[in-house]
């Protein structure tokens, strides 16, 4: 799971799922990395890549293409089973900006 302190990349449409996944983020003291869930999957890669989080929240067919040492929590499958949980902690911080390197030239 995510600790106080962590990073968590969430790749999700503006719906619900959404809203309650950065709730939860938030409530175990971590911070999300806001990825476009209409951008391509490479920018998905390069925030993971560049970020270093283990975690990813994002739809239950992103799978296939994650890396296998991050772990994926999918709202449409694993909020039902009520998979996701968040810790009691503090936040250090809220969220982090990433922008590709070639955004910023």
């Amino acid at each position: 799971g995510v600790r106080p302190g962590g990073l968590v990349v969430v790749r999700l449409p503006r719906t619900t799922d959404l809203v309650v996944s950065l709730l939860a983020v938030m409530r175990a003291g971590a911070a999300y990395i806001p990825v476009d869930a209409t951008h391509p999957l490479h920018r998905l890669h390069q925030a993971l890549g560049d970020s270093g989080a283990p975690l990813v929240i994002a739809p239950a067919a992103t799978r296939p293409d994650l890396p296998p040492e991050v772990r994926l929590i999918a709202p449409d499958r694993d909020l039902k089973l009520g998979v996701l949980t968040a810790l009691v902690g503090a936040p250090f911080f809220l969220w982090l900006v990433w922008r590709s390197r070639r955004t910023l030239t």
